[in-house]
């Protein structure tokens, strides 16, 4: 059997892949780490189903990232994330061989899906690795805003305003929390106070009382999601009015809906990505992103889920008047694929599309919370002397390579003294690499 194309669920914005091998569990966690995923984890019932139903066949045997380090019932997943949700078959976990401390999902008669323990080396038939992103070939480049004053600005188009149906979606992550009246993902206002004939899509901030919430807002109204956003995590976002009802939708889910009429969009200002109109009256109200975003596109028909960029770069249709990838090699202009509405970039830079976050182990290779001499010593034994890294679970590049080059040598040994001992700021010295999200944890299993 052959290994599977990722299957992506919208539940959690991953994608999941199975690797059908007779390997330990020991050694399928550290095969998800080198394929720049993780063991899966599985957090809800639906999560469970769909590895089920889309990524194992029937009749099998499978690793999934849980693991019982002390042999005292505490299950644990290794990336850290919370152990809430379980699937155990009736009668397990058992020891039935001794002490069984990792763990498997089986789809064999009688299973159906749920879990069993298993020791590190009991055959399986593959494992499940779990991705927060895939490669940029997936989505290509995407946009890096600062949240300060980078954005795009794409010229006032009558076609822009569509009416009465529009579909706005992205893809984004934020680095941080937002603040004040929120940040910004497409904007295009009038040139007063009025918001008459606008609509805007943003991230509600600390002023609202949703805040974290996603909001779209047109003249007929505002419609708020039901999900608390996160930073550090991708989301598909979409927002669409039909004439009748706004909705909104995280992920291809729908998570907001309300009763609105159909708006007349007459706005007569440029359309602003990665910052609010508003900033053209105010600077203090420009609300700039801070994250990435990518895969803008503005529909002038009213999208459903099944017609949404969730597992590729979209292409245009009859339907879509403006789609921008942010994909270009270089330059200060935003390609839109319709050929109609080409736009410029502000400060905003071109980055790799894997949408994860830095992980707080980097730097710290021997695990203990800090850059100090430990980390100095271990960092020689793997740059001169050959050692595998202590503490490099779930993360894609050793966290004794701090410069990302891809090797650990004497220059991310300088950068480790120059943290350890001259009080260098990690932010400056180490890299960010393309990590696991959210941040993994410091222990090793």
């Amino acid at each position: 059997m052959e290994s599977q194309t990722p299957a992506y669920f919208p539940g959690t914005g991953h994608w999941y892949e199975l690797i059908p091998s007779t390997t330990c569990w020991t050694q399928a966690r550290d095969s998800a780490t080198a394929r720049g995923g993780y063991l899966s984890t599985v957090l809800s019932g639906a999560e469970n189903d769909f590895i089920v139903a889309e990524v194992l066949p029937s009749d099998f045997i499978a690793w999934l990232g849980g693991y019982e380090p002390n042999n005292d019932g505490d299950w644990l997943w290794y990336t850290g994330e919370v152990w809430s949700y379980t699937n155990w078959q009736p009668g397990e976990p058992n020891n039935a061989t001794g002490p069984e401390n990792r763990l498997q999902i089986v789809t064999q008669p009688g299973w159906e899906g749920r879990w069993n323990d298993g020791v590190d080396c009991h055959p399986v038939m593959g494992f499940v690795v779990e991705y927060d992103c895939l490669s940029s070939t997936v989505f290509g480049p995407a946009l890096q805003f600062d949240g300060v004053d980078d954005y795009v600005e794409v010229p006032h188009s009558a076609a822009l305003n569509p009416s009465p149906q529009l579909t706005v979606e992205a893809r984004i992550v934020l680095d941080s929390l937002p603040e004040r009246n929120g940040y910004v993902i497409v904007s295009k206002w009038r040139s007063s106070w009025n918001p008459n004939g606008s609509y805007h899509f943003w991230v509600a901030g600390s002023t609202h009382p949703d805040s974290l919430k996603l909001v779209f807002h047109t003249e007929s109204g505002y419609c708020f999601s039901g999900k608390t956003l996160s930073p550090c995590r991708t989301y598909h976002v979409a927002a669409s009015a039909d004439g009748s009802n706004i909705r909104l939708y995280i992920d291809g889910v729908l998570d907001g809906t309300v009763a609105a009429g159909p708006a007349p969009m007459n706005s007569d200002r440029v359309l602003l990505i990665g910052r609010n109109s508003h900033g053209l009256i105010d600077p203090l109200l420009s609300d700039h992103f801070p994250g990435r975003i990518d895969e803008v596109r503005i529909s002038n028909i009213a999208r459903d889920p099944s017609e949404f960029c969730m597992t590729g770069e979209c292409t245009p249709d009859g339907s879509t008047i403006g789609l921008w990838h942010f994909d270009e090699a270089s330059g200060d202009v935003a390609v839109d694929a319709t050929g109609a509405h080409n736009g410029a970039i502000y400060g905003a830079s071109r980055v790799d599309n894997c949408f994860c976050c830095n992980s707080p182990c980097h730097g710290d290779p021997v695990c203990d919370s800090v850059t100090n001499v430990q980390d100095v010593v271990e960092t020689i034994n793997v740059a001169f002397r050959g050692s595998p890294p202590m503490c490099d679970v779930g993360c894609p590049a050793s966290r004794t390579d701090v410069n990302c080059d891809g090797v650990s040598t004497i220059q991310d040994v300088v950068k480790m003294v120059n943290v350890a001992f001259r009080g260098a700021d990690p932010a400056t010295e180490f890299c960010a690499p393309c990590l696991t999200s959210p941040p993994l944890p410091r222990e090793c299993p």
